[in-house]
């Protein structure tokens, strides 16, 4: 009398009468079916042959937080990513035309131009834009419209501020306005609250001083590639428990406690 047993997807028969081909397939078809459960089950938790590339302006001075939370986050994923810094204008360029795989951070701003970058809508940072000048007085003795300005070049969040302004020096690095400023070159700069900070580690701050209350806090997010979108959900998922558990918070408290690191701005 033979007894029957039940393999996955091969019919009911005799157990003496089974090859070893039959073994081999059902031993695969086990193996397929395992791995398609653990894919089903664990989706957050991606391994990526290639890391990811990922741009970011060589003079944006905020994006120093990002990196750190967003590298966090990948780590926790166990995705892998390369960051590169290069030119602002040309880094979000190259990542809308999929020559890289995202940006480390940005505002909205740019959204409507750059369509092919997929913002992971969960914000990781704000920062506070700020006026800075030689004179605490430059805003109430002369119209913004004759001062003589300046801003990063390709910066634009900060191009929001002086568009209707025609003297804007657009500059390639933050010591090289803020050291405009100082001779007398320029009459005010616009930059986050971080810049002088970091400049001021490396140079004398001498006059420069920040000119009444933030111009705006912006919020700013993470942003992949549309080739990516299977990821978007995935890395949203990852912010938002890192914002619960607090380690966003941790991150930028160790941040803004390192030696001679930047003054953290005030907590609303």
């Amino acid at each position: 009398m033979y007894r029957d047993v039940d393999y996955l997807f091969i019919p009911k028969v005799p157990i003496t009468e089974r090859t070893k081909a039959e073994v081999r397939m059902r031993t695969l078809l086990n193996t397929l079916l395992v791995s398609i459960l653990v894919l089903g089950l664990f989706p957050s938790r991606v391994v990526a042959k290639d890391p990811l590339l990922l741009l970011m302006g060589q003079n944006a001075a905020p994006l120093q937080l990002a990196v750190e939370i967003v590298t966090a986050a990948y780590n926790r994923l166990g995705i892998p990513i390369v960051i590169q810094k290069m030119p602002r204008a040309r880094s979000i360029a190259m990542a809308s035309a999929g020559q890289a795989d995202g940006e480390i951070a940005a505002p909205r701003v740019f959204e409507k131009v750059f369509p092919e970058l997929h913002r992971i809508d969960v914000p990781i940072m704000t920062i506070d834009v700020l006026v800075y000048s030689c004179d605490p007085h430059i805003l109430e003795s002369k119209k913004p419209s004759e001062l003589r300005w300046g801003r990063l070049n390709g910066a634009r969040l900060l191009a929001t501020f002086t568009d209707d302004y025609e003297n804007v020096w657009l500059g390639e690095t933050q010591p090289e306005l803020f050291g405009m400023l100082k001779l007398g070159r320029l009459d005010a700069v616009i930059a986050p609250r971080i810049a002088l900070h970091l400049y001021s580690d490396q140079n004398e701050q001498g006059c420069i001083q920040r000119v009444g209350a933030p111009l705006r806090t912006v919020p700013f997010y993470h942003y992949l590639h549309r080739k990516h979108s299977n990821l978007i959900p995935i890395v949203k998922s990852e912010f938002r428990d890192m914002l619960a558990s607090g380690d966003i918070e941790r991150i930028k408290d160790e941040f803004y406690n390192k030696p001679s690191g930047p003054e953290q701005p005030p907590k609303s």
